[in-house]
């Protein structure tokens, strides 16, 4: 599992060459790398984490009907996982 925040927006008007854009929020990219190699992702607006995160620190992913067990990694540990398992750079 790999997460991480990105800034986003919703369009809110306006079509083509102009466009009227909200407030901007924070979404959260969730990466799952599962049993027998099946992979998941979604996004998440920031706030509606609340539970996810009670969760995750608890060392549990509930996904699908199924529950996982997670560790924190270090900052290293996270970049290596980043990038040799889920395939993600530090930009995006």
């Amino acid at each position: 599992m790999f997460v991480r925040l990105s800034p986003s927006a919703a369009q809110i008007g306006g079509a083509l060459w102009w466009r009227r854009w909200s407030e901007p929020f924070e979404t959260v990219e969730e990466y799952y790398l599962l049993t027998g190699d099946r992979f998941a992702d979604t996004v998440t607006d920031a706030d509606d984490l609340g539970d996810e995160v009670l969760a995750w620190a608890s060392g549990r992913l509930c996904l699908a009907g199924e529950t996982y067990r997670v560790e924190w990694l270090d900052d290293d540990e996270s970049t290596r996982v980043r990038d040799e398992v889920f395939g993600l750079d530090a930009q995006a």
